[in-house]
């Protein structure tokens, strides 16, 4: 399957053509970086846009490349000057520097993208992996200074920044270039160090990822790990915006049930079951009688104890008081889920209705009515 990224489309022979020509270019730069710098950052990121959107070969695109990126390293921190202290919502000046900087650093990754993709499709790179390598680094570099400036901004990250990267990543690790340095004088400076980076600003970024979005971090953890142990290992060194209990098992057998919460560290164990309190212990009673926590743990461990089946239990979890319908106040049971690590299959469950998918399974939607179920 060809690698593609989310590009806009270039054109040939546009009807405004940009300036490409190195020389000229770098000459405007050096004007550009002289003059206020909200003013230059627009009409930079104007120009790289446009920049982005037309045909040239790849030694051009990069050397154009590199030339903006220069410039925007002088720019952004004097951008951030701007904004970072500024009260919210931003308004006036903040604003335009906030909306420059990040303009900035959208257009320079898509630079950068339309790179790594056209290298990536050569049968042949007269670059070779240092090419490969240095061109990832970039991609996970501006995509790093996206998060920053919508962190400092309190803004959004812009749509597909988070699914790029993550396709970037795993075409690293597909050539096996993520733990490839970029340079020797710089051994961490890899895309796997860069994507954890990446991964611990957005935690600690409001807009990075929103409550509930943990399961990025398990898609991190589901994509480069491939035992509990090594699972484990992550989660004890990737921080979370929220409390949870992670249940992990592997195609041999092995499992654990990770309860992690800000600022503390991780808890592993070999519980069987848990519900909605850390583990075994219960340290908010009022919130977990409002959920009959307690209640629906000690079902789970009655249906341990009495070795039932996996039908049982799917049965059971089917049923009050496992099954709950408050959707009302934001405690409904969407889905029962069963997960065969070892077969490679996960089956979800309905009281009317079940789902099987496997890993080669082709892509398809199942409509449920949670309202009648």
């Amino acid at each position: 399957m060809p690698f593609s990224l989310s590009l806009p489309p270039v054109a040939s022979h546009p009807a405004h053509p940009p300036e490409i020509r190195p020389a000229k270019v770098g000459a405007w730069l050096e004007e550009m970086a002289r003059r206020e710098p909200a003013s230059a950052a627009h009409l930079i990121g104007d120009a790289l846009a446009a920049t982005n959107r037309v045909a040239m070969s790849d030694s051009k695109r990069l050397e154009l490349a590199e030339m903006y990126w220069t410039t925007a390293n002088t720019l952004w921190p004097l951008l951030e000057k701007q904004f970072v202290r500024a009260s919210h919502p931003l308004s006036g000046e903040a604003l335009e520097a906030a909306k420059a900087a990040l303009t900035l650093s959208s257009e320079l990754t898509t630079a950068y993208k339309h790179l790594l993709v056209n290298e990536a499709d050569k049968r042949i790179s007269l670059g070779g992996q240092r090419l490969m390598v240095a061109l990832v680094h970039r991609c996970l570099q501006c995509t790093a200074r996206i998060l920053v400036n919508s962190y400092l901004s309190f803004a959004p990250v812009p749509p597909r920044t988070w699914h790029d990267s993550h396709l970037i990543y795993m075409f690293a690790r597909d050539r096996n270039i993520h733990l490839t340095p970029v340079a020797s004088d710089q051994p961490e400076a890899t895309p796997e160090r860069l994507t954890v980076q990446s991964l611990l600003l957005a935690l600690a970024n409001p807009y990075g990822f929103l409550p509930g979005q943990l399961p990025i971090v398990l898609r991190y953890v589901l994509e480069t790990c491939a035992t509990v142990e090594q699972a484990v290992s992550a989660l004890r060194r990737i921080p979370v915006a929220q409390s949870y209990n992670v249940a992990l098992v592997d195609t041999i057998g092995n499992h654990a049930t990770v309860f992690v919460a800000p600022q503390q560290r991780a808890v592993v164990s070999r519980l069987d079951a848990t519900t909605n309190h850390r583990l075994d212990l219960v340290e908010h009673p009022a919130h977990a009688a409002r959920f009959n926590s307690v209640g629906r743990l000690t079902r789970l461990d009655q249906l341990r104890a009495d070795d039932a089946s996996a039908e049982q239990l799917v049965a059971a979890m089917l049923r009050p008081p496992l099954r709950n319908d408050q959707f009302e106040i934001g405690f409904g049971t969407l889905y029962t889920a069963m997960y065969e690590p070892a077969a490679g299959t996960a089956t979800w469950h309905w009281p009317e209705t079940s789902w099987t998918r496997r890993f080669d399974d082709p892509d398809d939607v199942r409509t449920v009515n949670l309202a009648h179920s």
